[in-house]
């Protein structure tokens, strides 16, 4: 599985660092293992192991600033 994870950091005025930033997790959009279990009691009643496929892009965006006061 790929993800990218992009930064960028700038100046603002009266801002003493903005940055943006975007994220894609399994970027090719590959099938994967979402979840493993050993067969405990705790995760599986039974106390069967089980595991479930997954194959979810799932994108994000986000922006954070810190001022100056």
């Amino acid at each position: 599985m790929v993800d990218l994870d992009l930064n960028y950091g700038f100046k603002l005025p009266g801002v003493e660092r903005a940055e943006l930033q975007f994220n894609v997790t399994n970027l090719l959009d590959e099938e994967y293992f979402g979840n493993i279990s050993s067969g405990t009691a705790h995760a599986a009643p039974s106390g069967d192991g089980f595991y479930s496929h997954r194959r979810d892009r799932a994108p994000s965006i986000g922006a954070r600033s810190r001022f100056d006061f």
